[in-house]
């Protein structure tokens, strides 16, 4: 989001431009329709029985005022007898409210296999921005065809160390209204992946990085609602790539 924010937004910063209005700062940032892929993680980590792979991606096309939104993410263990692993897809509309703030409306396709296979659907409804100017948030509602009501919220914060040496703290809560047991949905908290990343661009474009994550995912498929998965601590390699 760090790169989509300075290519959209660059040259237009600082208090001033905060006070624009939405229309005023529509008018002044207007561009030709385009489109933008960002692989934020591409990792790996060793620890532990399962040994687990994982991507999260985004892509979008549009201009200042409006775009389609793509986003992606999974996990798959490469250890283990079941080979588990479960992703999702969020196809969004996104729309610019108020400076450096898009609201996003769209559908969220989820899918669970190895012991056990189940998907469903969600409406997602969100907001993509800086708050303020320095940390990235993304506050999401997630309705289920059968009215589950859950709730994700991302945030990010880049430190630059150097030009090129990044740090990049990043927390995800997701918390739900009720327990779905075929997805392993806790009512209340149901996971979080809170760690930090040390990232070196080599190119803009291209940075490997190193990272330590502790994170709580789903219980397992068929498991009561009750049961508590037991976070983990990973030390984790990957790649962040974008163009």
């Amino acid at each position: 989001m760090a790169v989509l924010m300075s290519v959209g937004l660059a040259g237009v910063a600082g208090r001033a431009d905060a006070q624009m209005s939405a229309g005023e700062h529509k008018t002044m940032i207007g561009w030709a329709d385009t489109w933008f892929l960002l692989l934020e993680q591409l990792e790996y980590s060793a620890r532990g029985p399962e040994r687990p792979a994982s991507l999260e991606a985004r892509s979008w096309y549009g201009g200042a005022n409006s775009r389609v939104w793509l986003r992606a993410e999974g996990e798959q263990s490469t250890a283990g007898p079941d080979r588990a692993g479960e992703g999702e897809a969020q196809l969004l509309y996104g729309r610019l409210v108020a400076p450096y703030w898009d609201a996003v409306i769209g559908l969220r396709g989820d899918r669970r296999w190895g012991d056990g296979n189940s998907g469903r659907m969600l409406l997602a409804i969100g907001l993509f921005g800086l708050s303020p100017y320095r940390f990235e948030v993304e506050p999401t509602l997630f309705v289920g065809t059968k009215g589950e009501l859950s709730a994700r919220m991302n945030a990010v914060f880049p430190l630059l160390i150097t030009q090129r040496l990044i740090l990049e703290p990043r927390m995800e809560l997701d918390g739900a209204l009720k327990a779905v047991p075929s997805f392993g949905v806790r009512k209340g908290l149901s996971g979080y992946n809170v760690g930090f990343r040390l990232r070196y661009e080599f190119k803009r474009e291209f940075a490997p990085y190193v990272g330590i994550v502790r994170t709580r995912g789903a219980d397992p498929i068929g498991s009561s609602p009750g049961l508590r998965s037991s976070a983990e601590n990973r030390l984790v390699v990957g790649l962040r790539m974008w163009r």
